[in-house]
């Protein structure tokens, strides 16, 4: 249930393709089914970076099960790849929070994961 949103001060234009990007990505590093992949991108024109409106992102990942050091350190080096490729964000110029949640706190189809 990996869900991954991303708020960004560049132009939308190349949203679909980074959100696709990122889904193949945590795919890649999770293993977990694209089915389960939720992907949001959002602009935020009036975010601001260090005093200045250059391009930035702040991403938050959400998954479920606790996240490992291993794990958030691939993300986090593959993330700032794909921004600095799809957004021209450089790597000091975006946050990756990383939000693990157990089974009941996520609802999908009407009931909990949890049951």
């Amino acid at each position: 249930m990996p869900f991954l949103d991303i708020t960004t001060n560049v132009s939308a234009a190349s949203f679909k393709a980074l959100a696709e990007k990122a889904t193949d990505l945590i795919v890649k590093v999770t293993g977990k089914p694209k089915s389960f992949v939720a992907v949001q991108v959002q602009s935020q024109p009036n975010l601001v970076w260090n005093g200045t409106s250059e391009p930035a992102a702040v991403a938050r990942f959400y998954s479920l099960g606790a996240s490992n050091l291993k794990e958030n350190s691939e993300f986090s080096k593959q993330f700032a790849e794909l921004f600095e490729a799809e957004l021209g964000v450089g790597s000091t110029r975006s946050y990756i929070f990383f939000n693990a949640f157990e089974p009941s706190d996520i609802g999908y189809g009407g009931k909990t994961l949890a049951g």
